[in-house]
């Protein structure tokens, strides 16, 4: 995703062993633990990317809202 490229994320491998291992004991299949694992990754990417989305669009929001807030007030409609 977006934020992955410039900020390469450090795996988290000792919570990840730990839970593989407990899903592993109880008789889950190890495909289908992995899917499960894969899918929390890009959701925890498309979260991350929304975000800083969201963080972007409010800013940018409000930095129009204090240029716009300086007009002439014989420019604004009343």
């Amino acid at each position: 995703m977006g934020l992955s490229k410039h900020f390469p994320k450090v795996e988290k491998k000792a919570q990840t062993i730990v839970l593989t291992a407990a899903l592993l004991l109880s008789r889950i299949p190890a495909e289908i633990i992995n899917r499960s694992m894969d899918s929390c990754r890009r959701m925890g990417d498309v979260f991350a990317d929304l975000c800083l989305y969201f963080f972007t669009f409010i800013l940018s929001h409000e930095i129009l809202q204090l240029i716009g807030s300086e007009t002439p007030s014989w420019t604004r409609k009343i």
